[in-house]
């Protein structure tokens, strides 16, 4: 029969050989993530866009990462933004999430909570966005 520290040291060299044999192959795996983020299919929320106005909402979107009604509004230069403006980027934000997420595609995001300093704000998850492709069909129609 093995003693009890014959057993251990045993085991101490197959964990020790299993370590080594991650340690190599991590690179590897790390790589193969990295690429597999890099291929990972993102949506042209062109698609989803009826008119020039929800683009620029998108678009502002894109580079802000994330905005309140009233505030789209007022950059968007829509008339009385404090009231109709805010209702009219409501339903078209909501309107866009909707057909967004029929296509299986979840890329806009209102939260009526605080979130990052902002309050009732929508957001865009840019990670699913194909934004080079979005900005080459906007410069297109402009």
């Amino acid at each position: 029969m093995r003693t009890k520290q014959t057993r251990q040291k045993t085991i101490e060299g197959r964990l020790s050989q299993l370590e080594k044999t991650v340690n190599r192959y991590l690179p590897i795996w790390d790589a193969l993530a990295k690429e597999y983020d890099l291929a990972k299919p993102r949506v042209n929320p062109n698609v989803f866009c009826k008119d020039d106005l929800d683009r620029r909402i998108v678009d502002y979107l894109i580079q802000n990462g994330s905005g309140a009604a009233t505030e789209i509004a007022k950059v968007l230069g829509i008339q009385n933004p404090n009231v109709v403006g805010r209702h009219v980027i409501g339903k078209r934000l909501k309107r866009l999430q909707q057909i967004s997420e029929r296509q299986n595609w979840s890329i806009f995001e209102f939260h009526p909570e605080r979130k990052e300093g902002k309050f009732r704000a929508w957001w865009i998850r840019v990670e699913d966005v194909d934004v080079e492709g979005f900005r080459k069909e906007l410069r297109k129609e402009q």
